[in-house]
């Protein structure tokens, strides 16, 4: 969805640009009223064109952040049954660890899991 928005917005600012220039282009021919209609008009175009991407890309991040609280949400079970599997009594995010034993790491026994209840639930996925 990011990758579309901002493919989007590049499309804009081209066409936004080549408008610019064209009116810019046209200066010239113009009475001195009729140019600053247009360019009022433009001005206008662009303050929506703008309002409307950063409105579409607010919708894209709050998505996103929608998406993660439900993997989050439904990864929460998992971790429990894996530390009760191994007797574990805390689970760190490993970017505030600064040593470790890699032994203690159960990142991929929780991955692991995940895929196989991915699996349970979608079997028309196959292996992937």
């Amino acid at each position: 969805m990011r990758n579309r928005l901002v493919e989007e917005r590049k499309q804009i600012e081209r066409a936004l640009e080549a408008e610019e220039r064209e009116l810019a282009e046209r200066r010239g021919s113009l009475a001195r009223e009729e140019f600053a209609r247009l360019a009022e008009a433009f001005d206008t175009k662009v303050r929506a064109a703008r309002k409307a991407q950063e409105e579409k890309a607010l919708a894209v991040q709050r998505s996103m952040e929608q998406k993660r609280q439900r993997f989050l949400d439904s990864l929460r079970p998992v971790i429990v049954e894996v530390m009760q599997r191994f007797g574990a009594s805390v689970v760190l995010d490993g970017r505030a660890v600064l040593l470790a034993d890699p032994s203690l790491d159960l990142t991929g026994e929780v991955i692991a899991r995940m895929d196989e209840i991915y699996r349970e639930n979608n079997p028309e996925s196959g292996d992937q």
